[in-house]
């Protein structure tokens, strides 16, 4: 009980000292009088209640509290007395303690140097003048003085008659050089365009897959046309420093219009004028409004034609790409096989090689190639025979520059036990074996099991022309070829010993499979839907559950019916697999034509 009110006296006296702190003596004196009679007497508490009272000038703090008018409690009130004058002359103690000039606290008189006291502001003064300083001379070099800039645009003017590219360097693809030669004969003959009021188009962008000769293309018209040409990147724009961008779109269009009539070309103009819905991009909205406003604006840039290119054009913002800016938006796709060929020509003829090169077979063999992979596949065949000691290029030497873009680096180091080199072959020949007894499978190229890039084997297949349509017995083909590696190695080995290999195969007739039963191929139970146009913009799955089952199940089935079609396929053809997979243990590559000689002959 006696530490349940020592605990409320406490916690009375602090409440009353926290009211006093915060000046709210009205509050200390109405709490101490609603409080019960015996914890008014405590003397701590009394003296909070005292300390307001004093403060509101409604006594004297000095002045002892009156007696008690009861008699019982004058006992009380008489040591209570005596407590309150020993706590003051207390506190007057320690006043008289912290008192400076006494004979215990004398008092220190220094004096003090304005700069010794301030010399800290100063240096930060200073420092921060010598900082508005080098901001100043910055501002005064960028905008005041037009004779030291720099940062001054870094723009290459080529003079066309120095250029050697012309429209003969540009190979396969006929269709864009035509476009071009268009704009070449307005540049050349103007004013027959002007009489009958024509106007030449603003500009042209190019568009297609990285290598296929985008800036090829603008260089061919610089050669042509006898004009300026102006060259920029769309990285030259971007800077840490905000307006710099468009300051340098401007003096580029300044120097063109001097230099009218000309050509302006952006490359990778993606960096300059992404969309500007894009809040990851603000930072260069201004260099890409001023390239807007300077190509269609109020001052009209007669006889300039801007030509961009990109390889990113769903990127480029919508107002960049109307008509009046980019009136022409050529495409420049892939070269189809006759334009390969004669991408090699040209590139042939500046090299030595032998008549086993034969340009129609590499142009076979080199689908999907742009112009600037086919000018490194002849470069790489020529590294090859210089290291092989021989100066002229063989066909050799082109397999080995094609193997190693397509399939990677051959792995020498790699050495394979026998029992490993068997279970290669094995399942390459199961591939390949697949490849020729199958209707619509493309023909065979080359099998081989030295060891390339992450694959142990290789088994490679030649179309004979282009495609640009796959027929539904072409599609099955080429999954009925990708499971022969593994119905091979079921059946020689058994499922418990199958290899890791398998696993490639499985997920590419998977993935062939799923696009073209979302594509609506194989639309017996799935329906007249091409759900591939359902994918969401992050390539996610956005059809319904229902139809995703229902997909999946057909993609099963495809599947499974191509694995038992190969497997009963080699079954018959086990003595001749395992025949084939010797010779080719022993040499290690295998021709096409080698290993149809061999399926014929049964050996």
């Amino acid at each position: 009980m006696l530490r349940l009110v020592q605990r409320f006296l406490r916690t009375d006296w602090q409440t009353l000292r926290k009211l006093n702190r915060e000046l709210r003596f009205e509050e200390t004196i109405k709490l101490y009088e609603d409080l019960p009679g015996k914890l008014k007497d405590d003397p701590s508490i009394r003296n909070q209640y005292l300390h307001a009272k004093s403060v509101l000038n409604l006594i004297d703090s000095h002045k002892p509290p009156e007696k008690s008018a009861q008699p019982k409690k004058a006992k009380e009130n008489a040591e209570y007395d005596s407590d309150w004058r020993e706590e003051e002359a207390k506190k007057e103690r320690d006043r008289s303690a912290y008192a400076v000039g006494t004979e215990e606290n004398p008092l220190l008189v220094k004096n003090v140097e304005i700069w010794e006291k301030s010399k800290w502001s100063n240096l930060f003064t200073f420092s921060n003048g010598l900082t508005l300083l080098v901001i100043g001379s910055f501002i005064y070099l960028f905008y005041g003085n037009p004779g030291v800039n720099i940062f001054e645009a870094k723009s290459h003017i080529i003079i066309a008659e120095n250029s050697p590219y012309t429209f003969n360097d540009v190979k396969g693809i006929d269709e864009c050089r035509a476009e071009l030669e268009e704009i070449v004969h307005y540049l050349k003959h103007m004013e027959k365009y002007e009489k009958i009021g024509a106007k030449m188009p603003k500009g042209l962008l190019l568009t297609g897959k990285p290598g296929v000769g985008k800036t090829l293309l603008a260089k061919a018209i610089a050669g042509e046309a006898g004009v300026k040409f102006f060259y920029s990147s769309g990285s030259d724009f971007e800077e840490v420093f905000v307006g710099l961008g468009a300051k340098r779109v401007r003096e580029l269009f300044a120097t063109a219009k001097k230099n009218a009539p000309c050509i302006v070309f952006i490359d990778e103009i993606d960096a300059l004028a992404s969309s500007r819905r894009n809040r990851s991009q603000n930072y260069n909205r201004q260099s890409l409004n001023q390239l807007l406003v300077e190509m269609d604006g109020f001052d009209p840039n007669q006889n300039i034609l801007v030509i961009a290119a990109t390889n990113l054009p769903g990127e480029l913002d919508d107002a960049l790409k109307r008509a009046g800016r980019f009136d022409k938006v050529i495409d420049v796709p892939l070269p189809d096989i006759k334009g390969r060929e004669e991408i090699l020509e040209l590139y042939l003829a500046k090299v030595f090689y032998d008549k086993s090169v034969d340009k129609s077979i590499i142009a076979r063999g080199t689908a999907g190639m742009t112009g600037a992979d086919l000018a490194n596949l002849v470069n790489l065949a020529m590294l090859n025979a210089i290291k092989e000691g021989r100066k002229i290029c063989s066909a050799h030497d082109v397999d080995v520059a094609r193997d190693r873009i397509l399939m990677g680096v051959e792995r020498k180091t790699m050495v394979l036990t026998p029992e490993e080199k068997m279970n290669t072959a094995l399942h390459e020949v199961g591939h390949a074996l697949v490849a020729v007894l199958s209707e619509g499978a493309e023909p065979l190229h080359k099998i081989t099991i030295l060891p390339r890039g992450h694959a142990l084997g290789v088994t490679m297949q030649l179309p004979k022309k282009d495609t640009f349509m796959e027929s539904r017995n072409k599609i099955l083909a080429q999954i009925d070829v990708a499971m022969g590696g593994r119905a091979a190695e079921e059946l020689f080995f058994g499922k418990q010993r199958m290899t890791e290999g398998c696993s490639s195969d499985l997920s590419n007739s998977t993935q062939i499979a799923y696009y073209h039963v979302r594509g609506g191929l194989f639309n017996e139970k799935t329906g007249l839907v091409d759900t591939n146009a359902l994918r969401n913009q992050w390539g996610g799955r956005s059809e319904g559950l229902k139809q995703r089952d229902m997909i999946d199940n057909v993609v099963k089935e495809i599947l499974d019916d191509s694995y038992k079609r190969v497997l009963e396929k080699l079954r018959t053809q086990k003595d001749l697999i395992q025949r084939i997979a010797s010779v080719l243990v022993e040499k290690e590559t295998l021709t096409g034509e080698e290993f149809s000689n061999m399926v014929k002959n049964g050996s």
